[in-house]
């Protein structure tokens, strides 16, 4: 059985009347409330009449918003984009239908796109976060869609992307300004657009640097996480061994699991070396280095891209670039070598 306005109200401490007016994008409901709503709706399973005639009852452009599964919106990055995209939603004029996909219980997909999707209900969709490629071709066939950081490879499409290659650069110029001669980029286990942009942030500032690049400036994916995807400890560990002072972390996720491996070994934070990650997230207590890539204004640029897709389909397919800033955290300082 479907889940209920009751249902929604409970799970969010709401009153149902506040559900219900959120649920038909009522703006005297604050946007972050609406954006509450929308994602326990999509978590729960919400199909009531408010939902149902969302579409049918109003004139507005449809846009939908695609988590990756009925958990996601508990990040506090998917969280920050949602905020973002149904925020804009009301300067533009349109309705968000916050979506997630479904596990089926059996049978050969695994995974089921919602109704909104397959009926042709929404103008265009912004995906949050990664997402299986098949995923995201079976959802290209049917709506325009738009990425956040990420392309997919043999698919047209929009992309908002922060301005990755930038603010890591801007990252380890810091670290080179402050002694560090052996820099080490950590990217994640798997392959996506984000990873190759940073990388070549770093690289580029090592060149700018005259900083030597070698076998030591990178951890092989393959080698350094296990099969959960976790960073191997070890393979941080080995690296500083050899001589590297500063780790590059291409996210928070990443830059914390370093951050632990090395003090939990007495590698100490960052007197012995630096660690700097990206996405803001602040790392298990809340001192990292990092770069705050402002999701909000990457769910905004994410809606005006899906608006104009929507409206012009035949448009070239754009990139949208949301300039980051560079927060300053208690994870970085100069090498042992320079104190």
């Amino acid at each position: 059985m479907s889940a209920s306005i009751t249902d929604i109200a409970a799970r969010l401490e709401l009153s149902a009347a506040t559900v219900s007016r959120a649920l038909r994008h009522d703006l005297r409901i604050h946007p972050q409330t609406r954006a509450k709503v929308a994602a326990a709706a999509a978590e729960l399973g919400y199909q009531g009449r408010a939902r149902r005639n969302l579409v049918r009852s109003s004139r507005k452009l449809q846009i939908g918003l695609l988590l990756r599964s009925q958990e996601s919106h508990r990040g506090v990055n998917a969280t920050r984009i949602l905020h973002g995209v149904t925020a804009e939603a009301d300067a533009a004029g349109v309705t968000v239908s916050v979506l997630a996909l479904r596990q089926r219980d059996g049978g050969d997909e695994p995974l089921v796109l919602p109704q909104a999707i397959t009926a042709g209900e929404c103008g265009a969709v912004v995906l949050e976060g990664r997402q299986p490629a098949a995923v995201v071709a079976a959802v290209a066939a049917l709506a325009p869609v738009v990425t956040i950081d990420l392309v997919y490879d043999g698919l047209v499409h929009d992309a908002v992307m922060a301005d990755n290659q930038a603010r890591i650069a801007e990252l380890t110029l810091r670290l080179a300004a402050l002694g560090h001669r052996r820099l080490c980029f950590v990217p994640e286990w798997y392959p996506g657009t984000f990873n190759q942009e940073r990388e070549a942030g770093f690289l580029r500032a090592l060149v700018e640097s005259a900083l030597p690049v070698g076998a030591d400036s990178r951890l092989d994916p393959a080698a350094a996480y296990d099969p959960a995807g976790d960073l191997r400890g070890e393979a941080v560990l080995a690296a500083h061994r050899r001589g590297v002072t500063a780790f590059v972390c291409v996210n928070d996720r990443v830059a914390g699991q370093a951050l632990a491996a090395l003090e939990q070994a007495g590698v100490a934070v960052p007197a012995c070396a630096s660690v700097t990650g990206f996405d803001a997230a602040g790392g298990p207590d809340g001192r990292l280095t990092s770069v705050d890539p402002r999701f909000e204004e990457l769910g905004r640029a994410a809606l005006d891209l899906a608006v104009r897709r929507s409206r012009a389909p035949a448009a070239a397919a754009l990139r949208v670039s949301v300039v980051g800033q560079v927060v300053a955290g208690a994870t970085i300082g100069p090498p042992p070598s320079a104190g």
